[in-house]
């Protein structure tokens, strides 16, 4: 029968776990309470949840990695940072003296990693442009069949970025294959992500986030025209073009005349800009990743830190331990894998091993079940 340890049999268990997943614990319960009649501690969800994580890394280092598309030859690999509201206990130190308004606690980063594979999409400086402005004429040019990503897997972590790193590595060794022709690493232009990208995966192309440069961008055309002036988009264009197509110094040049005739808060933003872009301009050779048809937005991750992280940790008036949300991490990751019920499958039989030191029931086959049962 394979009995579990607690009083609640699998079944209820795994149904406890998905809902928790995805609606706080006290309303999982209630939901779960209704339909069966019963009276469940929002207790026993949360150490369910803790118990049921712990299988979750054995599960990834046992899992079998999706086989990329016919036409997939980029493997692509993408970090951010996201923050989740922590209890008092397990945030961060607080400063000396907290201003008015600021809180007694903290948000912790997670570390969100995404791993994918897909196919080549050559583009050109106008189809970034007409994509990130919606220009007047983006209807009316026929838009290209965009590949879709393949294989995705997300992690989080909340033991920084280099533990999220050394998974990130595992997941890569083992997708290399001989169709894999190019790879790729997309981030935002924060340091500690570019150095690890750096420093672990020096065989990958290191982009930064269009987008990302696009929002600096725009703090500087608001700075010069304001937010409604005509000609903020029609700067905008220009400056992207300079970006998109290796004319960077044109751009700085640009940013250091302006600076003399503006006010000194003006000034400091397009100091800002300009420091970045510097920073930032040797992973910012599109023209030639476009050429390439590698990806150079980070719409996956941030999607990722969307769903992993935002839809589940960030409601109002959550707070989290360390422990509690890095299993809703290891869960989540699991559930949006699509690797849910192999999951809990591989988990029964661990159990079950651990427990009575014998196969599962699953793997015994019929015949002998119904002999033994006679």
């Amino acid at each position: 029968m394979s009995l579990p340890e607690r009083c609640f049999s699998d079944w209820v268990q795994e149904r406890i776990n998905q809902l928790c997943l995805l609606m706080p614990y006290g309303d999982a319960i209630t939901v779960f309470s209704n339909w069966l009649g019963l009276s469940l501690p929002k207790r026993s969800s949360e150490q369910i949840n803790l118990e049921h994580s712990a299988y979750m890394r054995a599960y990834y280092d046992r899992h079998e990695e999706p086989q990329p598309c016919p036409s997939d030859s980029i493997l692509v690999v993408s970090a951010d940072g996201k923050g989740i509201p922590m209890t008092r206990k397990d945030s961060p130190p607080p400063e000396a003296r907290r201003g008015r308004g600021k809180k007694k606690t903290a948000k912790k980063e997670a570390t969100v990693t995404a791993i994918y594979t897909i196919a080549p999409y050559p583009r050109c400086s106008d189809d970034i442009i007409r994509a990130l402005l919606a220009t007047q004429d983006a209807d009316e040019v026929p838009k290209k069949a965009r590949p879709k990503p393949s294989g995705k897997l997300l992690f989080g972590t909340l033991e920084g970025q280099n533990a999220a790193f050394e998974q990130l590595v595992e997941q890569v060794k083992r997708r290399q294959q001989p169709q894999l022709a190019h790879y790729v690493a997309l981030t935002d232009g924060n340091r500690g992500l570019k150095c690890r990208v750096q420093q672990d995966l020096p065989q990958f192309t290191l982009i930064v986030d269009i987008i990302h440069v696009s929002e600096y961008l725009w703090e500087v055309a608001n700075a010069l025209w304001g937010e409604t002036h005509v000609m903020r988009e029609r700067w905008m264009q220009d400056a992207l073009r300079c970006v998109l197509e290796d004319d960077l110094d044109s751009l700085l040049k640009h940013l250091d005349y302006q600076q003399p005739a503006l006010s000194p808060s003006k000034q400091q933003t397009l100091q800002k800009v300009g420091k970045y872009l510097r920073n930032n301009r040797q992973f910012m050779a599109y023209q030639s990743y476009l050429a390439e048809g590698y990806p150079i937005g980070t719409g996956v991750i941030e999607g990722t830190c969307r769903h992993l992280v935002k839809d589940r940790f960030e409601r109002a008036g959550m707070r989290w331990s360390k422990q509690g949300a890095q299993a809703m991490l290891d869960l989540r990751a699991t559930y949006l894998n699509g690797d849910w019920e192999n999951f809990q499958s591989f988990r029964r039989h661990q159990v079950h091993q651990q427990r009575y030191h014998s196969h599962h029931p699953d793997v015994i086959p019929e015949a002998i079940m119904l002999s033994v049962a006679a």
